[in-house]
């Protein structure tokens, strides 16, 4: 009705203002301004009636936004304003929400404007019923006037729907996970990066909505199966894509999932047999990725399920013991494959441990997800000296923490890699010369050792390829290799001992390769990231011949500090970020530089660095705040390096 009533306010004088959507703000009684303003006395606890307002009509639009098929209103729905004239009309003028009837009321200046409404479960839907913007009605806005009826009826987005059961008894299974990978289109070149998940029911039963319309790779997994694409496909390549309609579902997308293989065996002493229960057993795939794990119990017995057939490395690890390999080696490159097959169990996988040498160091720590703090167990965290020598190797367990043991006296890299995560060396680095070396010391252990991983994005694809050492053919061990998509990290994984690799999982996309290891960091197909070849994963067909050659390692890290030979500006990490991120450069003379940041209609917020630097590489944190010091709003940002001649841009999203 109108009526307001503001409590609690102490004995004193106040100017009263409103304002709403739609009305021109006015100060108590009938002023424009503050120096107008009628003052209101209060004497507490009195109450003072009778402070009314009468708002003058502004330029508006409003409308009611529902469901197209129950009719239902939509509240919290986005409605955006649209300039009809400028370089980027499709971000956006004004923005406002619907209140729980579905409606809403957005002042704008007069003029003609273009009007969207879009809601969580909902396709987005330009005024009058149409999808694409250029085949939008234009809305007019006269001064001092609100333009109504400017109503929506938003259609569902699509929904795919089935069941998983069991190949062989036909019963369902419950907790299976669901993942639809959107893909490529040429009406969308850039589909979202993250996969569609469900989980199925009792009954074996799942729903995944929210579905915009397109092409997808529907995928079932569960604990003890082998993972299936549908339809009744092994691997993406036999896949049948499921097209999804604007609106609507599709059913009956059903899995049978196969039991995996599995390997079992005991770990015990060497020096007297008895049994080491609580040991780690860890099965691996030949691009290094950890795919079970499994804790021995007190009788030293281990089982891993859930196996795709394949050969595997396994791999033990027990506080006190020498970590080996199957069959009793300390290297990755000497260990000895062992066969699995679907449903059947590879048994009498079996360890003897030697005790550690006393004389040997340790390097322990932990691994984290960057996002929630959360441990990541499985994850492999290898030790890579600085002198020739072995390399030590841990992985985590259920807490995240990990003991690299046996260790030799000296400096090392950690390297930390997990699957769905983005591998890093430490410390937060992502290029082998930029990491920070680690002592070890004789019967002494360096703890403290921290890892935050971020996320990886996650699809359908592989990229594979080899890590070559200079130009010869030799193959490059523990390189990391990463996938970029706009300069951004998206996936990540380490060459074996033949420099081969698999970066597994990927979403559909076109990418640049970049490896990085003890020589330093190279590209796939071009000297940097800008002339590296594209590489494309699309139409369900992975890669699998990239080649990257890394410079020849040098003897010391800490002696391969060289001045940059070419300009560089990198992508800011993390990103998106939340308090602040990193934005590095390099130069390879000295030169005027200008590092600034931009809002997305171009407009300048900051100035970051405005002076004459000498070549080297650089390092500037910004906190999200504009040149007050007032913090910004969510939303993509641009920063651009200008130096001498060379000039570079890139973006940046924001996330408070």
């Amino acid at each position: 009705d109108g009526s307001y009533t503001i409590e609690n306010l102490p004995t004193g004088t106040f100017a009263v203002f409103a304002e709403a959507a739609g009305y021109k703000g006015e100060f108590y009684d009938d002023a424009q301004n503050l120096l107008e303003a009628k003052l209101v006395s209060v004497t507490a606890p009195e109450n003072v009636a009778g402070i009314d307002m009468s708002l003058a009509t502004a330029s508006a639009i409003a409308g009611r936004v529902v469901d197209a098929i129950s009719g239902e209103p939509v509240a919290r729905a986005l409605i955006s304003i649209h300039g009809n004239v400028g370089p980027r009309p499709e971000l956006g003028l004004r923005h406002t929400f619907t209140n729980e009837n579905g409606e809403y009321i957005a002042g704008v200046p007069p003029g003609v404007y273009f009007v969207s409404a879009e809601a969580r479960g909902y396709n987005q839907e330009y005024f009058d019923g149409v999808a694409d913007r250029r085949e939008a009605t234009e809305v007019k806005v006269e001064e001092g006037a609100h333009t109504g009826g400017i109503n929506f009826q938003l259609d569902p987005l699509s929904s795919i729907s089935g069941k998983v059961t069991d190949q062989l008894s036909g019963a369902p299974i419950a907790e299976a996970l669901i993942l639809a990978f959107p893909e490529r289109s040429s009406n969308d070149p850039a589909p979202p990066r993250t996969p569609h998940v469900a989980k199925t029911d009792e009954n074996g039963l799942y729903r995944l909505e929210g579905l915009r319309s397109g092409k997808y790779f529907v995928m079932a997994e569960s604990r003890g199966y082998l993972n299936e694409f549908w339809q009744e496909a092994s691997n993406l390549r036999e896949a049948t894509p499921v097209e999804v309609a604007a609106s609507g579902e599709v059913a009956n997308i059903d899995f049978t999932l196969e039991k995996g293989g599995s390997l079992s065996g005991a770990v015990v002493s060497a020096a007297d047999g008895s049994p080491i229960g609580g040991a780690l057993v860890h099965v691996w795939q030949s691009n290094g990725d950890a795919v079970g794990r499994a804790e021995t119990g007190r009788d030293g017995a281990y089982r891993v399920a859930g196996l795709r057939p394949g050969d595997y490395l396994v791999h033990v690890e027990a506080k006190g013991f020498k970590p080996v390999f199957y069959d009793g080696v300390e290297s990755r490159a000497d260990a000895t494959p062992v066969h699995v097959e679907a449903s059947n169990e590879t048994s009498g996988i079996d360890f003897k441990l030697q005790q550690l040498d006393n004389r040997r160091g340790a390097i322990s720590g932990t691994v984290v997800s960057e996002i929630d703090g959360n441990p990541i167990p499985s994850a492999i965290v290898l030790a890579l000296p600085l002198e020739r020598g072995p390399a030590g190797l841990a992985l985590t367990d259920e807490l995240g923490e990990f003991v690299v043991r046996g260790l030799r006296p000296g400096k090392y890299v950690l390297m930390a890699h997990a699957r769905h995560f983005i591998s890093e060396f430490y410390d937060n680095v992502r290029h082998y010369r930029e990491a920070t070396p680690v002592v070890v010391e004789s019967n002494q252990e360096t703890a403290g050792i921290h890892f935050d991983l971020a996320p990886a994005q996650r699809g359908p694809y592989t990229l594979a390829g080899r890590v070559l050492r200079g130009n010869s053919n030799m193959g490059e061990a523990n390189a990391v290799i990463y996938a970029l998509e706009n300069g951004s990290f998206v996936a990540s994984a380490i060459s074996d001992e033949n420099g081969n690799f698999a970066i597994l999982d990927l979403p559909a996309g076109e990418y640049k390769v970049m490896g990085t290891g003890q020589g330093g960091s190279a590209y796939f197909g071009g000297r940097d990231e800008h002339s590296a070849a594209n590489v494309v994963l699309n139409n369900a067909a992975s890669v699998s011949n990239v080649t990257i050659n890394l410079p020849d390692a040098p003897t010391n890290v800490e002696q391969t500090a060289e001045l940059p030979t070419t300009f560089a500006l990198l992508q800011n990490f993390p990103n998106p970020f939340n308090p602040e991120t990193v934005i590095q450069y390099q130069l390879p003379e000295r030169v005027a530089v200008s590092l600034k940041i931009f809002n997305a209609l171009g407009q300048e917020v900051i100035t970051l660095v405005q002076e004459t630097q000498e070549a080297g590489v650089y390092k500037v944190k910004w906190e999200g705040r504009d040149k007050r010091g007032v913090a910004l709003s969510t939303g993509i940002y641009l920063f651009q390096l200008k130096a001498g001649e060379f000039s570079m841009t890139r973006k940046m999203a924001y996330v408070r």
